[in-house]
Parts: structure tokens; sequence; C-alpha cells
């Protein structure tokens, strides 16, 4: 597994390696992230978040 933060456009399809509050509600860590997750972080003003991607 690498570990790290990325830029939220380049995060999809990567896990979350911590839970984040995002517009009132909770994306907890290990969730795999989708592009709706990705604008609602984006919406957020949120510009990177670390996450974890086999390999």
């Amino acid at each position: 597994m690498e570990f790290g933060a990325v830029p939220v456009k380049e995060a999809e399809g990567a896990i979350l390696a911590h839970s984040l509050r995002v517009g009132g509600r909770r994306l907890r860590k290990g969730v795999t992230l989708t592009s709706d997750h990705l604008d609602k972080l984006t919406s957020e003003g949120i510009g990177e978040v670390v996450v974890a991607r086999p390999g």
C-alpha cells in the first residue's frame, strides 16, 4: 500500500486514510472515494486528502 497526500482531483478510486467532516456529514476512513465524494470535498474547499492505494 502507498500512503500519502494527493490533490482531490487525483483521488478517485483511492481509499481515504483519515475520516473527514464534509458538509455536515462524515466521510469515514476506509471509504473508496468516488467522483461524488470528490465534488463534495472540492465544494468545501478541501484541496488534498491523505489516501492509500494498493501497489
